[in-house]
């Protein structure tokens, strides 16, 4: 009780010493706190000018003379244009994601790596960068996809079997073609033809076991 009789006594006299001050020190002191709010305003708004500068293309992403095209426009349009198709593929990773988790599946950086120089190789000197631009896939996209198909290629590595008899048969029906893309060699030839084969028994099986999965999975879509 005694502390607060005594801070409310303080209060009291800096109220009173207020008060008392001359006029042209009151002026002073308002002109003071005026002056310092306004910094503060100038600071606030020097900031937010510097942000939106630096982060442009967040709100603005080209212009026309003096008309500006707005990032959430182009955002409007590329979501009516493309929002569904983009929405499946992210729905169907999600799936296939969760699906590898289940079953102890995951890709280790190696094994990207890996696959990644087989395909930088098979492109011969034409380089990745620029195969990547054409598509207009970035890199980041490039190695989601990659990561997705040795996860599916790693999901039905138990129901995907080539046996001697298909490859030695598709060699022969297309013979004059390998010969051409892939050349003479017995051992390439019949590489050659495993991967096609099993890249073609791997999209068969994993269509119809995706559906199955898909079916049980509760998918909300609010576009």
């Amino acid at each position: 009780m005694a502390k607060r009789r005594i801070s409310s006594r303080k209060l009291e006299i800096e109220e009173n010493m207020e008060e008392q001050l001359p006029e042209e020190q009151k002026i002073k002191k308002e002109g003071f706190n005026k002056y310092y709010l306004l910094s503060a305003l100038v600071l606030v708004l020097f900031i937010i000018g510097l942000f939106v500068y630096q982060n442009k293309s967040m709100f603005v992403v080209g212009s026309v003379d003096n008309s500006l095209i707005f990032t959430k426009d182009l955002n409007q349009r590329l979501q009516a244009r493309f929002g569904k198709q983009v929405m499946e593929e992210m729905v169907n990773e999600k799936i296939l994601l969760s699906e590898a988790m289940k079953k102890g599946i995951s890709v280790s950086k190696e094994e990207m790596e890996n696959k990644i120089k087989e395909i930088t190789k098979s492109l011969g000197t034409t380089p990745l960068a620029e195969v990547l631009k054409q598509q207009g896939m970035t890199e980041v996209d490039f190695r989601k996809q990659v990561e997705m198909r040795l996860l599916v290629e790693k999901l039905m590595a138990e129901k995907v079997k080539v046996t001697v008899k298909e490859i030695n048969d598709y060699v022969e029906k297309n013979k004059e073609q390998l010969a051409t893309s892939v050349g003479s060699d017995s051992a390439a030839l019949k590489k050659y033809a495993e991967d096609y084969l099993k890249q073609q028994k791997i999209g068969t099986e994993f269509e119809k076991w995706f559906a199955e999965v898909k079916k049980n999975i509760k998918i909300s879509n609010f576009l």
